[in-house]
């Protein structure tokens, strides 16, 4: 089963990207700390399906993504 708050992560990216998407922004940033968020981004197959369908939703508003590994000093 997933976890609440993974659950609740990839909502907040998503109704960050459904906010963007409507005021036709053209590129945003989401800082996490979440592996599995990270991952799931870069690879549905390599999160539990609870997950993909939820991911699923959000990459279908931002189908290209870039990762920028978080640095100490960056959060």
């Amino acid at each position: 089963m997933a976890s609440r708050a993974m659950l609740v992560e990839i909502k907040a990216g998503s109704l960050l990207m459904e906010w963007a998407y409507k005021e036709k922004m053209q590129g945003i940033c989401i800082k996490t700390d979440c592996s599995i968020f990270v991952q799931g981004l870069l690879n549905l197959d390599s999160v539990s399906f609870d997950f993909r369908s939820a991911l699923y939703d959000l990459l279908s508003l931002c189908p290209t993504f870039s990762y920028v590994r978080k640095s100490s000093k960056s959060f």
